[in-house]
């Protein structure tokens, strides 16, 4: 299922046979085994209430942003899309409910691992043994993408697996899996040529770095503080004197390949809705709602803000935004507080990366209240995960 949700094959066969998926409809078949895949998850659910009641207790932030997701019907500018929408999200959000009770964190990071080793290595072989299907044509030819149907989809689970396979070597048992991961990630990031993917990916090198210090030298962490804060304050001035040169070496333009005027053009936008937004979905429709407006403007297609924050308040508004933060930052104390009591370990390394990696993805991605996300399940996951009590998860996850 977390390879269904992660885009797998389908899409790319689709794309291959002529048939490109629809950005906004999704892949009929994919959503086919998804919503069995959730009704499964449901049927669990009730047949153990205690991980559904636990699961509405401790997720207070993710059921008012949920709600406020559903009463967005009432002044979108597409109520049955937005219905449809947010029904979708709270699927998903279920989905994460269960995984966060029924596993713990160890277990669910081992499942996770396991899955990306598989569809990064299929990825592999694509290149190799399917080019026509596993390299990029025009305008990126050559560019690896594997599985996925664009080399940024596979880049960004190449960063996602240096962060996993990270963690995973930092747990119990034997790491050769592990280190084949790793050292697969780090050739495949190579090959998609994903420049956002290696910002991921060397930002989760330097949190991993950054947490082995602070925890082996924790007496001297206001040092390594002022270090740190050194180190960042002189890398943002390097970054702001040759950001031209940096962004020419990595084939960009000064604007993030036309993201920003994206982005100031949709400011005006947000700001005539500003504490309501659009309702889920009601502003990305292509040609038939809001977003043809934009699409006029910047004269190019963008199928939403590449900007998760920007998107939530086209979404849901101010009050969507300030919801969603909640979630966040929920999620990065509670993984903090385990990192201070629990130490440098797989499970409080995936944590506080995975916070860290969500924060800085969304600034080019959307992942907020996304149906059938992986990132959006990681949230809910992390939120539910680090908010129960200190041995509640020996209670009531079930071995496998």
């Amino acid at each position: 299922m977390l390879a269904l949700i992660m885009g797998a094959f389908l899409p790319l066969w689709r794309d291959v046979s002529g048939d490109p998926v629809d950005p906004y409809e999704g892949d009929a078949l994919t959503r086919m085994l998804l919503l069995l895949g959730y009704a499964l998850v449901l049927a669990l659910l009730l047949r153990r209430p205690a991980f559904l009641w636990r699961g509405i207790l401790y997720g207070l932030p993710l059921w008012v942003l949920s709600l406020w997701a559903f009463l967005s019907v009432a002044w979108s500018t597409a109520p049955e899309v937005t219905f449809r929408k947010a029904a979708a999200v709270l699927l998903t959000s279920l989905y994460g409910v269960y995984l966060a009770f029924r596993f713990t964190p160890e277990s669910f990071l081992r499942l996770l691992g396991t899955t990306l080793l598989l569809v990064l290595g299929l990825s592999f072989a694509f290149v190799y043994l399917l080019p026509n299907w596993g390299l990029m044509g025009y305008p990126h030819e050559g560019a690896w993408r594997g599985i996925f149907v664009h080399k940024n989809v596979l880049g960004r689970f190449a960063a996602l697996g240096v962060l996993v396979f990270l963690a995973l070597l930092k747990t119990p048992g034997r790491k050769e899996a592990w280190v084949l991961g790793l050292l697969l990630s780090g050739v495949i990031l190579a090959g998609a040529r994903s420049a956002t993917s290696l910002v991921l990916a060397f930002t989760v090198l330097f949190v991993a770095l950054g947490l082995w210090l602070a925890w082996r030298y924790r007496k001297l962490w206001p040092v390594l503080l002022l270090f740190g804060i050194t180190l960042g304050g002189s890398g943002g001035m390097i970054l702001a004197a040759n950001y031209e040169f940096l962004l020419e070496a990595l084939g960009k333009d000064a604007t993030l390949t036309g993201r920003v005027p994206l982005w100031l053009t949709l400011l005006p936008f947000i700001q005539e809705r500003l504490w309501t937004g659009y309702g889920l979905g009601g502003f990305w429709l292509g040609w038939e709602g809001p977003s043809a407006y934009v699409w006029n403007l910047v004269g190019w297609d963008p199928p939403h803000a590449h900007n998760g924050y920007l998107d939530l308040c086209l979404d849901l508004g101010l009050v969507g935004l300030l919801l969603g933060l909640w979630l966040m930052i929920r999620f990065g104390l509670g993984s903090i507080r385990r990192y201070l009591v629990g130490g440098f370990s797989g499970e409080t390394l995936f944590l506080v990366g995975l916070t860290v990696f969500l924060v800085v993805y969304n600034f080019s991605e959307s992942n907020f209240l996304r149906a059938n996300n992986l990132y959006w399940l990681f949230l809910v996951w992390g939120c539910m995960t680090v908010i129960k009590r200190r041995g509640l998860a020996a209670r009531v996850a079930i071995p496998q």
